[in-house]
């Protein structure tokens, strides 16, 4: 039996959850508005193309919204080719799934040479046999396409399937399919944490401290 573990990357794989919320201040200035947290959790939820449309549509920023996911791609590439690190414990967490026999793979918003540069640089992209991005299956994490895409990669069924993610609603859409959730509490998104506690199966803020023998039994 193959176990397979789908990660988020942002804030999950990557401590780059700051850099977007220093991206979305950053279109703010160069649209002289200001974002308030209402903003920000509405696009925390978004696609980039959305990001894009909402901070042309919402602020006037740009001439539409592509040009305004192209201001996007250009603060984030920077930020991924120059600074982004991994997070605290995931190294040795990503050694210690492989370690097990797990296969590993990474479902973004963030677009895929983004998420390659960012995991390279962080020394993880070798431990994935997929890395897909929503903008690739011109889907989003509210509908189930892109998990049903890397468990076929995998090879693994839900029930043989772990999901981590920080998002509440991408949490959502694994449970619906069966895929036993991990919810990691990000503490740029506070206002999240009840609902990753009502929604996961369990919520860690720390990897040293997660069981590590629970991936490699079948779910009862």
């Amino acid at each position: 039996m193959t176990i397979g573990v789908i990660f988020d990357c942002d804030g999950v794989l990557l401590d780059s959850a700051h850099a977007w919320r220093d991206a979305e201040a950053e279109l703010g200035r160069r649209a002289h508005a200001q974002v308030t947290p209402e903003d920000s959790r509405a696009l925390a939820a978004m696609t980039i193309a959305e990001v894009g449309s909402y901070f042309h549509e919402k602020f006037g920023l740009a001439g539409s919204g592509e040009e305004v996911v192209a201001m996007i791609d250009q603060i984030m590439l920077d930020f991924y080719e120059n600074r982004v690190e991994p997070l605290a414990g995931v190294g040795d967490l990503l050694d210690d799934l492989a370690g097990l026999g797990a296969r590993l793979s990474v479902v973004s918003s963030t677009q895929t040479d983004l998420l390659r540069i960012g995991l390279s640089r962080a020394g993880l992209l070798e431990h994935f046999c997929a890395v897909l991005s929503v903008e690739d299956l011109d889907t989003n994490k509210r509908e189930p396409l892109i998990y049903r895409r890397a468990m076929e990669v995998m090879g693994t069924t839900p029930e043989t399937t772990w999901g981590f993610d920080d998002s509440y609603y991408a949490i959502e859409t694994m449970s619906a399919l069966g895929i036993a959730t991990v919810g990691v509490y990000d503490a740029l998104n506070p206002f999240e944490l009840d609902m990753l506690r009502a929604r996961a199966d369990q919520v860690v803020c720390d990897y040293a401290t997660l069981d590590r023998a629970q991936f490699a039994c079948p779910r009862q």
